[in-house]
């Protein structure tokens, strides 16, 4: 859910106050989504596997 508060913001500043992004802020939202399918990713290889 906190992916689509960007991309929100994004657009809401873009339409509202015509500022589209620089390339150091896409290169800071890649950095932000990266480490979080890295995080995701990580937690689902070492969590261990639930007994029945």
């Amino acid at each position: 859910m906190s992916y689509v508060e960007i991309i929100m913001a994004v657009a809401i500043g873009w339409i509202a106050f015509g500022d589209f992004p620089d390339h150091w802020t896409w290169t800071s939202i890649a950095v932000i989504v990266a480490t979080g399918i890295y995080i995701s990713v990580r937690e689902g290889r070492t969590r261990a596997p639930l007994s029945d």
